[in-house]
């Protein structure tokens, strides 16, 4: 008897299944050992629900394959060498070679980016943030190197673009942890800190030797904006470089979809309805629209309402169509469940209704609803 619903996790592409699978109905839809070849095939699959025999293989979820990053752990390590960059920059200690470092970092992250996109937008959206300079540098890199891939542009292009990301906020990066928490009107040392971090942000950059004109320009006009009211140099549209509009457009997305002193985290949809109606005004219309394209109507990390009254949150984007995968973690009566319920919104009982706010005081095993440990 086939009674165990396969997982999306439980399944690789290009590999030999380790048992039969089954419909709803019992008939045999696989033999053991096929190889599903694409992840749309796999994808079609799934929506329909497959079964497994108890007993037959292991019960156990397969490991991730060994070539893919375990993009949770990788996080923790982005933040610490980030941290130990900075104080590098900040010192003007050119012998620790920070600017190096900071390329090797671009690369890693392009490397986690490109392996699990779906769990790096998870993190951009729920990283239980402590050291929130660093973090918000990272989650403005992976914005930026999603999207810029997207556009097709080179690797070579992205890792410039990526150290720019990591090192925009420099010239403020002692008082961007103050930021996060500040409640209330700013101060006027506080405004003038911001307002001068672009050019401060390039000296550093200068003093321990960058000299990547593309870099430094991209870190100078990330505020700048096309009605001209940014800053530090109000320039108009078109003098502002492509970087500079990704880095400040992820900037503000990142910003928004973080919790802070005075407001919690403001729901992707919101931001993303901004963006639109703010594309032919204060940001670059092509890239909004790429930007949107690619987090999608529901962006990984979202929380979500389905059509039987479950509280899920969004784990997969699919590439043909607009309902992902997803993780049901409250009931309809509003007990969280024992394990999160693995979902394809695309069936007609656990179709997407609404976005929601994240669930407080819900715990969340990011690693096991992304496939990365077992659930405890």
């Amino acid at each position: 008897m086939a009674d165990i619903q396969i997982q999306l996790e439980e399944i690789t592409v290009g590999k030999e299944l380790p048992w039969a699978v089954y419909d709803s109905k019992n008939t045999l839809l696989l033999k053991k050992g096929y190889i599903i070849s694409s992840q749309r095939q796999l994808d079609l699959l799934l929506s329909k629900g497959l079964y497994r025999a108890k007993g037959e293989g292991a019960d156990a979820e397969p490991a991730k394959p060994l070539s893919k990053i375990n993009p949770f752990d990788a996080m923790s390590q982005f933040i610490s060498r980030l941290q130990q960059a900075n104080k590098h920059f900040l010192t003007g200690n050119q012998e620790a070679n920070p600017v190096a470092s900071i390329q090797r970092l671009a690369g890693d992250l392009q490397k986690v980016c490109d392996d699990d996109p779906d769990a790096m937008l998870g993190i951009v959206h729920l990283w239980d943030v402590k050291e929130y300079a660093c973090f918000h540098n990272i989650a403005v890199a992976i914005l930026c190197e999603l999207v810029s891939d997207r556009l097709g542009i080179s690797t070579e292009g992205r890792l410039t673009l990526l150290c720019a990301a990591l090192t925009a906020n420099l010239g403020m990066h002692e008082l961007h942890d103050d930021l996060h928490q500040h409640k209330g009107p700013l101060r006027a040392e506080q405004k003038l800190s911001i307002q001068n971090h672009p050019e401060e942000s390039v000296a550093l950059l200068q003093k321990v030797g960058v000299n990547d004109q593309k870099w430094l320009t991209a870190v100078l006009q990330h505020h700048e904006r096309m009605d001209g009211k940014g800053y530090p140099q109000q320039l108009s549209f078109e003098k502002i470089c492509n970087e500079a509009k990704l880095i400040g457009l992820a900037d503000m997305y990142s910003a928004k979809v973080s919790h802070r002193g005075d407001r919690g985290a403001i729901p992707s949809k919101e931001v993303l309805k901004e963006l639109f109606a703010k594309k032919d005004r204060q940001y670059d219309e092509q890239l909004a629209l790429v930007f949107i394209k690619e987090m999608t109507i529901f962006p990984p990390g979202s929380f979500v309402r389905l059509a039987n009254g479950d509280i899920a949150l969004v784990i997969k984007r699919k590439p043909d169509s607009m309902w992902p995968w997803v993780a049901s973690l409250v009931t309809p009566r509003g007990g969280p469940y024992a394990t999160p319920m693995r979902r394809d919104s695309a069936q007609e009982q656990f179709q997407i209704k609404e976005m929601v706010k994240q669930v407080e005081k819900l715990p969340l095993n990011l690693q096991a609803l992304w496939g990365y440990t077992h659930h405890t």
